[in-house]
């Protein structure tokens, strides 16, 4: 599994803020993803959405 991009977009404003992390990946084969993971909390939000690009390229 490989990285082809990393995104962050954070909406809102202030303490009503929202971070989305989108992980775009690839296996090699011609296979590309998607994953987001959301979260107020930025680390949060990225752990989150690379755990599921772990889970999407199993």
């Amino acid at each position: 599994m490989h990285l082809v991009d990393f995104r962050v977009r954070i909406t809102g404003g202030g303490t009503e803020a929202t971070t989305r992390v989108i992980i775009d990946s690839t296996d090699g084969r011609g296979n590309r993803w998607s994953t987001v993971g959301v979260s107020p909390e930025y680390r949060r939000c990225q752990f989150r959405g690379a755990g599921r690009c772990d889970h999407a390229g199993s």
